[in-house]
Order: C-alpha cells, then structure tokens, then sequence
C-alpha cells in the first residue's frame, strides 16, 4: 500500500525540461556575439534554431550596449521569438 501511495505521488511530480543558456552580446556598433562567435543579424534565428537541443528548452541572455540601437534590439527580440527560444536580459557585463 505504502508503495502504491509513493508511485501515484510521484507520477504527479512535474520535472521541467533542462535548460540550455547561451549569451547574446548586441554591441554599440549594431553586432551580435553568439557566445561570443559574430553572427550577422539576419542569420540569429537560424543560429539560435541551430543550437536547440531536443527535449531541452533555450533561452538567451541578452546584454546589450546601453548605446545600440534600439531597433536592432528588437529585431534581436523577434528572431528570439521566430526561433522559440526564451529570452532574459542582463547589463553589458552580464550582471542582472
């Protein structure tokens, strides 16, 4: 009895999916770092796309210059979101 108990307590245990993070560095100048490797803007989704991992989720830490363009950002942000991947933002420097 005690074991039925466990297994149907477990079994209503939810384990989330792991996590892989990668960094996207967006530069004064309008360039992206993918985990520091250039990436042009118009290729981002097929590089984020490329990096997923079945059966993981992505997510993107965001760190851009206080001094880019704010439309670069969001076009950074829509090829996240065109590439399922979540996104988080940090400083420059990574501090959140």
């Amino acid at each position: 009895m005690l074991l039925a108990s466990a297994a149907i307590f477990l079994s209503a245990c939810h384990v989330p999916p792991p996590v892989t993070h990668f960094a996207l560095q967006i530069r004064a100048t309008g360039e992206f770092l993918l985990d520091n490797v250039s990436v042009l803007p118009a290729d981002l989704t097929a590089a984020l796309s490329a990096r997923k991992v079945a059966g993981a989720d992505l997510e993107v830490e965001v760190r851009a210059s206080p001094d880019a363009s704010i439309r670069v950002v969001r076009a950074a942000i829509e090829s996240t979101r065109l590439a399922h991947v979540r996104v988080s933002f940090a400083a420059e420097d990574g501090a959140q």
